[in-house]
């Protein structure tokens, strides 16, 4: 059912254009979901402060939600001393920083399932089926004009991904956009963004 109901989603967008840019799948971790699960989202933030991968990932299968994480479990070691200069280890710590920003996304140290006592299997999945994120237009087709200026700002970027289709949505500073301007999608989109990154909180349990 879920299946037929997300292709009638995907007739409905061809026939009054696309929200969102057509993409590909670009790393082997996206190939992973796109092979093993109907749907999946994929979240992340693109800055000029941290270029190292930080991406929460939800991904449904059949009726059953599972939620991903895939990023360094440290803050960045970056520009510190991590330990006596003779020992090497700032060098050695210093080199998981490079690593995760050299090597594409796939199942390794850096990826991790998250379990959060707090919250029903699918919570997040319903409010992303609620907000139609599949249906949404991103910042090129939103048809309302912004003259803010936003210096070094985070683009907020989804990229949805199901069997035969990836399309992505991209968001400049939403809610400071927004503080501008409202707009009921960018709302939606900040409102999500909430939901899914404090998903990942101190009392979130990682099933070892």
């Amino acid at each position: 059912m879920g299946k037929i109901i997300l292709a009638f989603i995907f007739v409905i967008m061809g026939l009054f254009g696309y929200a969102q840019k057509n993409d590909t799948i670009s790393n082997p971790l996206e190939k992973f979901f796109q092979e093993n699960y109907d749907s999946t989202v994929f979240f992340s933030e693109i800055g000029t402060w941290n270029s190292s991968p930080n991406i929460y990932i939800v991904s449904k299968e059949s009726n059953s939600v599972y939620y991903y994480k895939y990023s360094l479990k440290h803050k960045n070691y970056n520009g510190r001393l991590l330990g006596p200069i003779k020992s090497g280890l700032t060098e050695k710590l210093n080199q998981l920083d490079i690593d995760i920003k050299n090597n594409k996304p796939e199942i390794n140290h850096f990826f991790r399932y998250i379990y959060h006592q707090n919250y029903s299997n699918s919570s997040i999945w319903k409010q992303i089926t609620q907000d139609s994120l599949w249906n949404l237009n991103d910042d090129e087709n939103l048809k309302d004009s912004n003259n803010s200026q936003i210096v070094d700002g985070v683009i907020e970027k989804f990229k949805l991904i199901t069997k035969n289709k990836v399309v992505i949505l991209q968001y400049y500073e939403p809610k400071e956009m927004n503080d501008f301007k409202f707009n009921n999608t960018r709302y939606k989109i900040v409102r999500l963004i909430k939901l899914i990154t404090s998903f990942v909180s101190d009392d979130t349990v990682f099933i070892k």
